[in-house]
This record gives C-alpha cells, sequence and structure tokens, in this order.
C-alpha cells in the first residue's frame, strides 16, 4: 500500500497553534510544546498509515478520531489521503464542538 499524503485542514492548523501556544504561554518553555507535538505527529503518522484503526464518529462522513493526551485529533482519509480535520481538548465542552 502506497503512503498516503498527509494534509491539515486550515481549522486543524489552528487549533495545533492555539493548543501549542497555550502551553508555551503556561509553561514559560518551550519543553512541552515540543514534546506535545512530537506527540500529535508520530500519532498522526502512525494513523495515516493504518486509519481504520481510529474510533468512528460520524460513519457516513468517514469521520474517525484517536486520542493522544487529553486531545482528540479527528480525520478523514482516502486511499491516496489522510486529512486532519481538527484537534480538541477533551476538557472542554464537548456542547461547543462541531465538524
Amino acid at each position: 500500500m502506497a503512503q498516503r499524503k498527509i494534509n491539515w485542514a486550515s481549522r486543524a492548523v489552528t487549533d495545533r497553534t492555539d493548543i501549542l501556544e497555550y502551553w508555551y504561554e503556561k509553561t514559560g518553555s518551550v519543553d512541552y510544546p515540543i514534546k506535545l507535538e512530537g506527540l500529535f505527529s508520530s500519532t498522526i503518522s502512525l494513523f495515516s498509515k493504518m486509519p481504520d484503526a481510529g474510533i468512528v464518529f460520524d460513519q457516513q462522513r468517514n469521520i474517525r478520531f484517536v486520542l493522544v493526551k487529553y486531545y482528540r485529533i479527528y480525520y478523514t482519509s482516502t486511499e491516496q489521503h489522510f486529512t486532519v480535520l481538527s484537534i480538541w481538548d477533551t476538557r472542554r465542552d464537548q456542547q461547543k464542538f462541531s465538524i
């Protein structure tokens, strides 16, 4: 099976940036944001190779998610592409979340 191209939706880019900036401001250090970015990247790389391993969120739209610490990484995939849709902090109000 060929490697899927990993794409980031603009919302996912914003989510990731906001999360990493939050932790930088909270800790005053780049150590935790770098560690968290590494976890996000390695998880996305792994799941892009086996996307059906994620938890089904919306079967009709083929949206799944995977948990990384307190974060859900929502994605969709085809044979050629793996698209990260959003990164959601599960400690936030779920009623405010939508894809």
